[in-house]
């Protein structure tokens, strides 16, 4: 019993790394991609 618990602990804890991880992987270039399109289309800064 207590192996299986334990072994559960740790998938909880491997998904709560995971998911912030994913998260800003994928987030940091869709925001970069965002803040180009937005320069090309409207002039604005890439800094704002």
């Amino acid at each position: 019993m207590a192996n299986f618990l334990t072994m559960v602990l740790i998938a909880v804890i491997g998904v709560v790394g995971v998911v912030p991880t994913a998260a800003i992987t994928i987030m940091i270039p869709v925001v970069i991609i965002w803040k180009i399109i937005r320069k090309i289309k409207n002039g604005y800064s890439l800094y704002q």
